[in-house]
């Protein structure tokens, strides 16, 4: 009987279980090597007909299903990180110093305390100020600081 291989390379048992945890924490990986065929004892270089090989190549087995998700998986990199920014941005920032309460309380962590607090203690000169009055802590304002904007009121200069 002849040893079993990975690639036509023979492999030790030791490589024969680090591919099958491998292969149960991956299960996109499971999916294409069961789409390329089962691995037999024989390797790749042996005849039809031999025992452990199939009769029916993978492609053309009808045992075999395709596998969807691998043309899912050809998207680049960029692309998947450009559809994951612009479901994530926000459509519109909200000014802490002219939103109303009902506005501040749709924003992720503020309830209504939160907005009490906000609206208590305006004017804001930056965003940042909601951590140094001590009006949010750390943790909730660096999830909320590409959300918000301090935006400044602008009194016209007088003519002359």
């Amino acid at each position: 009987m002849n040893a079993p291989t990975i690639h036509g390379a023979p492999a030790a048992p030791a490589a024969l279980a680090a591919l099958a945890a491998r292969m149960a924490r991956a299960a996109w990986l499971t999916a294409a090597l069961l789409a390329l065929g089962p691995v037999h004892a024989a390797g790749p270089a042996a005849a039809p007909g031999t025992p452990g090989t199939p009769a029916v190549p993978a492609a053309q087995d009808p045992r075999v299903a395709p596998v969807p998700m691998l043309a899912a998986s050809r998207a680049s990199r960029a692309e998947r990180r450009r559809a994951a920014a612009a479901a994530a941005a926000p459509a519109k920032r909200i000014d802490i110093n002219g939103a109303s309460k009902k506005e501040l309380m749709t924003l992720p962590g503020i309830g209504e305390a939160e907005a009490d607090r906000i609206v208590a203690n305006r004017p804001y000169l930056s965003k940042a100020e909601l951590v140094h009055k001590g009006v949010l802590p750390l943790g909730p304002y660096i999830s909320l600081k590409n959300r918000i904007t301090a935006l400044q009121k602008v009194k016209p200069k007088p003519r002359r």
